[in-house]
């Protein structure tokens, strides 16, 4: 009787093993948002059982034996979190995560690289982000200051606050040609039609949220102008009811600067103001040796505001008006009849005008733009005994109107489509004071762009998420139209280009594939293909004159620029602290725009060049950012970059091929420090460049050079923050263009106040 007792009692254990009822189920939360967490991979240590959370971020185990386990949540961009749990039979346990973002960047949402919003691990390609903390960690007297700091980006600011035209570059795609790289303002374009420049001087470093910087050919979703690659600039969005911010600061040459920015939000309705100021006697940019009784310092007056006004017609659909505006005078170190010298001046008018709006699977935005910006430079200067005075004033408009649409398909895609209708126009000349003739010496250039777009992609993820692919193509029409040359005088040297330019018209279409796989929580992949290209700018289409390499003449045939780039890259991070980020890229350009002479000659000496598309370029290159936060007091990164740009084929100048491209430095390094403790907070940075040719046969070159940074800041009352910046501590004159020399060492106290 006691066999058939024990014999029965482990029967019924068996089928209470075999039968159970066990449940293990829960939701997942951002710790610091409570955003629900889809996609999160949940699983029983020491078991093959796993599962990932839904799009309501709920996971769910049925039938799990008795005993003990380790529930593990793990997600990419999270601290991975652990749970000891007792099952026993027939029972329920509900075990909810919250999980606290790595101290490592991962979890920021960025918009530029889809034009859809995505946490920054899940973009199949290479974005860096900069955030409104990390603008004041380092000394920023302008936006791009901070921007040396990262990887794969040139920036030339040799003038430093006093620079007429600062240029960042990425890649080593675009050397001396800003309209490489395109430049955002809320997803608007700033870069002129006429130039390709966008003004980086005019930007209020105290109104920004983020910038953004994907790193590649981003034309596929942006079209001209990002073939090099994207940085867009975020303003600030009001939370609270009325907040605030006054900065002031004195420094090096005299330097003056003020800004404000306040903001608020009342029921539906939100706005923020914000204006700055800055004034300097400025310095003697060119060596005593070159210096003569003209010489000046290079000075600066620029003033600017902006403001935004919002409205929520429903929760999710806003309507926002957005104006700014901008000014500046900035010397250029010659004074000899002029009240202020030999100087240049950019007004600038800004207006958009957005709507966006979201349900639970689409969303939208509308987006028209208005740019005008009013150019004017007075030169004079003394050549062989006599003085010669001229204006240039030139009227610049940009203006379209950007329309973006997002739904999600099914469970897995996301489809965006767009388009886009925008022009560019430019009303510009040369009036000549000197020699005193009547009539004056007058040269006219006048021209117009026109820009159709339409563009598709679809964004879709397999196997939990942990796949996520990209694909989309865009097509361009490009039309360029009343082109108009004259000079009124017929002993003008340009006289015999005078009338009217032939019209033309090019398309262009640029796909881009992305892939980006999680292999878990610490490591993830990505592999791409995009095609950029880029129209060329009004200036060399429609304007005949004098450049840097001498007279050039217009040619209004010229086609676009394009270029296929191939790219991998990781993601590393073994500890929660520490992430590597390797990339390597390989580019090849086509139909590159070079000056090339033409055979003809002014008054048989100067040779007459003009553009053409006649280049073809190979860029590679590698890229590695290291980042070690072994607190949330304390921050170390580093990168490296190497880039290799040369010409593979030149064919009206094979003499030049193989030679590398101007502005384009093989080496820069950079790293940073970030300290913050209860008795004050302390930056360092150190910035290496390395030498750099100014000319096409590689015969001159800029110096390797490097500069060091530092800030100490200390907040008082928890409003108040006092600071100073260091900015080239050491006094390096580098130079970044031959015989200009850059500020040296500048020192700058600041104090702002917060409400």
């Amino acid at each position: 009787m006691k066999y058939i007792q024990k014999i029965s009692l482990i029967i019924l254990f068996i089928l209470s093993y075999t039968f159970c009822n066990t449940e293990i189920s829960g939701i997942v939360r951002d710790e610091h948002n409570n955003r629900l967490l889809e996609g999160c991979n949940i699983t029983l240590e020491g078991t093959k059982i796993g599962v990932t959370t839904n799009q309501s971020g709920h996971y769910c185990f049925n039938d799990v034996e008795p005993g003990m386990y380790t529930l593990c949540a793990e997600y990419i961009g999270y601290i991975t979190t652990v749970e000891t749990i007792q099952v026993n039979i027939d029972q329920t346990l509900n075990i909810d995560f919250c999980l606290s973002p790595t101290v490592i960047k991962g979890n920021e949402v960025v918009v530029t690289a889809t034009r859809t919003e995505h946490r920054l691990v899940d973009i199949p390609g290479r974005i860096d982000v900069v955030t409104h903390a990390e603008l004041n960690s380092l000394p920023t007297q302008n936006l791009d200051d901070i921007l040396k700091y990262l990887s794969g980006l040139n920036v030339h600011r040799t003038s430093g606050i006093f620079e007429i035209r600062p240029v960042v570059s990425l890649r080593g795609v675009s050397g001396d040609e800003p309209g490489r790289t395109l430049v955002l303002v809320n997803s608007t374009p700033i870069n002129k039609s006429d130039t390709g420049v966008a003004n980086w001087n005019r930007i209020n470093v105290a109104n920004i949220k983020q910038i953004e910087i994907f790193k590649g050919a981003g034309s596929s979703l942006y079209g001209n102008n990002a073939m090099g690659g994207v940085i867009n600039i975020i303003t600030q969005t009001p939370d609270d009811n009325f907040s605030g911010k006054a900065h002031a600061s004195y420094g090096t040459y005299n330097t003056l600067s003020g800004n404000q920015y306040i903001s608020g939000r009342k029921n539906a309705y939100y706005y923020n103001f914000g204006w700055f100021t800055r004034k300097s006697d400025g310095y003697y940019d060119l060596p005593d040796s070159l210096q003569d009784d003209y010489s000046v310092p290079l000075f600066l007056d620029e003033k600017g505001i902006s403001t935004t006004v919002g409205f929520n017609f429903t929760p999710n659909n806003t309507f926002e008006i957005i104006y700014d505006y901008y000014d500046d005078k900035r010397g250029e170190g010659v004074k000899i009849e002029e009240k202020d010298g030999k100087h240049r001046s950019f007004d600038t008018n800004m207006l958009q005008v957005k709507l966006t709006g979201k349900n639970k699977k689409s969303r939208y935005e509308i987006n028209g733009f208005y740019q005008h910006e009013n150019y004017l430079r007075v030169s004079e200067d003394f050549k062989n005994g006599s003085y010669y005075k001229f204006d240039v004033a030139s009227n610049r408009i940009d203006r379209g109107v950007l329309f973006n649409y997002t739904r999600d398909i099914g469970s897995y895609h996301l489809i965006t489509v767009g388009s886009e209708l925008k022009s560019g126009s430019v009303d510009g000349g040369d009036y000549y004071a000197t020699p005193d003739t009547t009539p004056r010496d007058t040269v006219l250039n006048r021209g117009k762009m026109q820009f159709r777009t339409l563009y598709l992609q679809d964004e879709f993820n397999l196997f939990g998420n942990k796949l996520r692919f990209v694909a989309g193509i865009r097509y361009d029409n490009v039309k360029f139209h009343q082109g108009y040359f004259h000079a009124n005088l017929e002993s003008n040297p340009f006289y015999s280009y005078n009338g009217h330019l032939d019209e033309n018209e090019w398309n262009a279409m640029s796909p881009r594939v992305a892939v980006k796989y999680h292999f878990g929580n610490q490591m993830s992949g990505y592999l791409s293909y995009s095609q950029g290209f880029r129209a060329s700018i009004l200036d060399d289409l429609c304007r005949s004159g004098w450049m840097r390499l001498g007279p050039k003449e217009a040619n209004p045939d010229l086609g676009p620029e394009t270029i296929d780039s191939y790219e991998l890259g990781l993601d590393y991070s073994p500890t929660s602290n520490v992430k590597i980020s390797p990339s390597f890229y390989f580019s090849k350009g086509h139909d590159f725009l070079y000056f090339v002479a033409t055979g003809d000659s002014l008054w048989g000496r100067k040779p007459i060049y003009r553009r053409e598309n006649i280049t073809g370029v190979d860029i590679y290159g590698a890229e590695i950012d290291f980042t070690f936060r072994p607190n949330h007091n304390i921050s170390l990164h580093g990168n490296y970059s190497y880039n290799h740009s040369t010409i593979f084929e030149f064919s009206k100048n094979p003499e030049l091929e193989e030679n590398y491209l101007v502005y384009s430095p093989i080496h820069q390094a950079n790293a940073t420090m970030q300290w913050r403790n209860k008795y004050l907070n302390i930056n360092f940075g150190i910035n290496y460049k390395d030498k750099q040719f100014t000319n096409d046969d590689n015969s001159e070159e800029l110096a390797a050079y490097y500069t060091i940074d530092a800030q100490l800041s200390k907040v008082l009352y928890k409003k108040v923050n006092i600071a100073i910046d260091f900015q080239n501590i050491t006094d390096i004159r580098q130079t970044e263009h031959l015989e200009r020399l850059s500020p040296g060492r500048l020192i700058n106290l600041m104090l702002s106040y917060d409400w």
